[in-house]
């Protein structure tokens, strides 16, 4: 009777035993959360490409593709998925002197214990350098990333450390947020990636290709955007360089533009200063100066101008349904383009129409025709002197005013 009671227990202890090397042999997902926090002083400048692949390497195939916002390294197969970024990065701001940066990490290994040991063996690396500047990485100190297959072979897949260490994987995801200084000076080179952006007082250096830009406030922005969609608060002052880009604004008080293939609407704008535009649309709510010094098939679609409006253009057609009282210049060089210009507001101007033979037009009635010389048209309409001069010169152009 005792020996079959000492076979039994024998029996139930050697099933936990294999219970607990199975369970500790079975792959699992498992998340873990990091954190890592460093002072910095007033001139620190913040640098980062945002989150980026680390190059995968090894022999055979490797499949790389993008789904939303998550860049997805597999191999000779598309799935299963081993190395995931997630190329979403938000970067929260505020009125601490401290850089934050937030890593999920989500893990699988062959076996628990393997997870466990890399899940010990990640780190954030974020410091501040002699030069005050904190370049931050988003693939904490993963160095190398490892694929070998073969034809008949299965993926080894494995990451290689910043200390050499080596760890197989199976499946490894990667998602970062930051929180910075608001006044700090931020450098953001991305590609592909959704930038989420709080309320910042400092100075921006922006550069993005491909991908998303949602932010509040920014105070002083220096910007080269291609291939993206962007949507912003405010803006104080920017020099912005756009191509392939839909720009929306809701406030700023004065931009200067370089643009291609874009479109920028904007509801309220003190200053416009266009270097260069070519085949861009403009939507403007109100705006009180724009100056364009060279405008190529573009289309200016503008509700209200409050002061000044300068354009040298060509087959760029320019609607302004009104003008404030105040309005002081409005003068326009075009060709083979559409011009209207809503004046019913103004209680006073003058009109002076160069070439005036190879333009059509079509004139408010309340118009009076001023002596003029024989390719010139000129027009008052109010008490004189005005403060609103108007002029225009241009061929082959359709001009309404009313």
């Amino acid at each position: 009777m005792k020996n079959q009671e000492l076979s039994y227990k024998k029996i139930v202890g050697s099933l936990l035993l294999i219970c607990l090397f199975i369970l500790n042999s079975t792959a699992q997902r498992v998340t873990k959360t990091f954190e890592k926090e460093i002072e910095t002083s007033d001139n620190t400048i913040i640098k980062t490409y945002g989150p980026q692949s680390v190059h995968p390497t090894g022999n055979g195939a490797i499949n790389t593709r993008q789904s939303g916002n998550k860049y997805i390294i597999s191999g000779k197969y598309s799935k299963p998925s081993i190395y995931v970024i997630n190329k979403t990065l938000k970067i929260n701001t505020w009125g601490q002197n401290t850089v934050k940066q937030v890593v999920k990490v989500i893990l699988e290994c062959e076996n628990a214990t393997q997870t466990t040991a890399l899940l010990n063996a990640l780190r954030i690396e974020l410091k501040e350098n002699k030069a005050r500047q904190i370049n931050i990485d988003f693939n904490m100190n993963i160095q190398h990333f490892k694929i070998y297959n073969s034809f008949f072979g299965k993926d080894d897949n494995s990451v290689i450390l910043t200390n050499g260490k080596v760890y197989k994987i199976k499946y490894l995801e990667l998602t970062t947020s930051l929180f910075i200084p608001e006044k700090s000076n931020l450098v953001l080179n991305t590609k592909g990636t959704t930038i989420y952006l709080g309320n910042h007082t400092g100075n921006i250096d922006l550069t993005m290709d491909k991908g998303k830009l949602i932010a509040k406030k920014m105070n002083s922005l220096t910007a080269n955007l291609m291939n993206i969609n962007a949507t912003v608060s405010q803006i104080t002052n920017a020099n912005i360089s756009l191509k392939n880009v839909d720009l929306k604004l809701s406030k700023a008080n004065k931009l200067e533009l370089t643009s291609a293939i874009s479109t920028i609407n904007i509801e309220k704008l003190n200053t416009l200063l266009i270097n260069e535009s070519i085949n861009d649309i403009f939507i403007v709510d109100t705006i009180r100066d724009i100056i364009v010094a060279k405008s190529i098939f573009s289309e200016y679609k503008i509700s209200s101008i409050n002061n000044t409006i300068e354009v040298n253009a060509k087959n760029s057609d320019i609607t302004v349904n009104s003008f404030d009282k105040k309005v002081t210049t409005i003068a326009i060089q075009n060709q083979n383009a559409s011009i209207q210009l809503g004046l019913k507001n103004l209680d006073n101007y003058t009109l002076a129409i160069n070439d005036k033979l190879q333009n059509s037009y079509h004139l408010s009635d309340r118009l009076k025709e001023l002596p003029s010389n024989s390719n010139q048209l000129l027009y008052a309409f109010g008490k004189r002197p005005s403060k609103t001069k108007i002029t225009f010169r241009g061929k082959h152009c359709y001009v309404k005013i009313e």
